[in-house]
């Protein structure tokens, strides 16, 4: 959401003052590092609930590995492309993707209450009764 709401206006003032070596740092590592904070930060989260124990890493790593280099990988010829367009167009780009992230949790998180997505998520009391079991004589 932060990468929706986000990705204009940071390129638009990126845009307004293209030498200004303030406002880039701002924008960039200021805006954009706490919207990818507040993106991340649950994703670690979510993925426990995704995938079972067993396979869990594999799961993970194989999706998250796999959308970051399709997307992080072009994001550099799409935004030169876009740039060549108007400067405010990987702007338009960014937030689009933010939407997409958005929009896709938003129906994740629907197919879970209606029991179409499976929650492999451990509570604490299982988790405590496993421990318990696993340790007793």
């Amino acid at each position: 959401v932060c990468l929706a709401i986000g990705g204009v206006p940071i390129f638009a003032a990126l845009a307004a003052w293209p030498g200004n070596m303030v406002v880039a740092v701002v924008c960039l590592s200021g805006c954009y590092g706490i919207a990818c904070g507040l993106a991340l930060g649950p994703l670690y989260l979510l993925s426990v609930e995704l995938f079972p124990a067993e396979i869990r890493v594999l799961g993970f790593g194989l999706t998250f590995n796999l959308a970051f280099s399709y997307v992080g990988g072009t994001a550099s010829v799409v935004a030169q492309a876009l740039d060549s367009l108007h400067p405010v167009a990987p702007g338009v780009y960014v937030a689009s993707l933010g939407g997409f992230s958005a929009l896709s949790a938003v129906v994740a998180r629907r197919l879970r209450a209606r029991g179409k997505l499976p929650s492999y998520m451990v509570t604490a009391k299982a988790s405590a009764e496993t421990w318990h079991e696993a340790t007793s004589i």
